[in-house]
């Protein structure tokens, strides 16, 4: 139910200019979601949720990956995010494609922006942030992301964002997970989820979501839902205006179509 199409309408219908495309592990939907923003005069950012580890070599299972956004600021940035994701995949597969810092400092380039990500981000850890540090002195452009999501690990997660944004000089940006389009359509993600697992509904212990606002929300939506989650009123302002910035950093970049010849 969370087309591209569907995803494209629901920002034009939120007066939203931008909106930003960050699967996990891949890109697979960038042109079916580039085409489906043209068509709602919407500009497409390009970007991927990237799974982190210290070393891509230690492979135990039951391991915590950490999450890192990465969007592309051009034709530079586009080909550095192609070779990190290749190795991602080739190299770093264990359950999920993996890179790890000595990956992203070789392969980074000026035409990437990095921000911290969700609950799950390596900010939560000395060598994501010492990782983050070196990413600014390749010449990558970092931000803290904030989120308006309410439960505990997410507000403890803006919390650092917010000090290693003072301490670094690394702007705030406000951003919402968008794991579907509409408000109402969280209970068709639940019922998806309980397909996958494979779980009855009435299970007690089936796993979804704690929270429901993951849906494309109105500049007035984020800014109570910020409040909502205890974001100061004047940090949460500057996270908003501050995210069209990081729009306006990526806004130049399309993926064009080349032709393919068979042999």
């Amino acid at each position: 139910f969370g087309s591209p199409e569907k995803f494209a309408k629901a920002a034009k219908e939120a007066k939203q200019e931008y909106i930003a495309i960050t699967n996990h592990g891949n890109i697979d939907s960038a042109i079916k979601f580039q085409d489906a923003c043209a068509a709602e005069g919407i500009k497409p950012i390009f970007g991927v949720e990237l799974y982190v580890v210290s070393d891509i070599m230690l492979r135990e299972k039951g391991e915590k990956r950490s999450h890192l956004t990465v969007l592309v600021r051009n034709n530079d940035g586009w080909k550095a995010l192609m070779k990190i994701l290749g190795i991602a995949h080739n190299d770093g597969q264990f359950y999920r494609p993996r890179v790890d810092p000595k990956i992203l400092l070789e392969h980074s380039n000026d035409g990437l922006v990095y921000l911290t990500a969700c609950a799950s981000s390596v900010i939560h850890h000395k060598w994501g942030i010492d990782m983050l540090v070196s990413l600014e002195k390749i010449g990558c452009k970092i931000f803290c992301e904030i989120m308006p999501h309410d439960y505990d690990m997410q507000k403890t997660t803006n919390d650092l964002a917010i000090a290693l944004s003072k301490k670094h000089k690394w702007p705030l940006v406000a951003t919402n997970d968008c794991h579907y389009p509409k408000s109402d359509d969280s209970i068709l993600q639940e019922i998806l989820l309980a397909i996958q697992s494979k779980k009855k509904w009435d299970d007690p212990n089936r796993w979804k979501f704690s929270v429901t606002g993951l849906y494309v929300k109105t500049y007035s939506e984020m800014k109570k839902a910020l409040a909502a989650a205890g974001i100061d009123k004047k940090i949460a302002e500057a996270s908003l205006t501050q995210s069209v910035e990081v729009a306006k950093l990526c806004e130049s970049f399309k993926v064009e179509r080349k032709s393919v010849d068979l042999p």
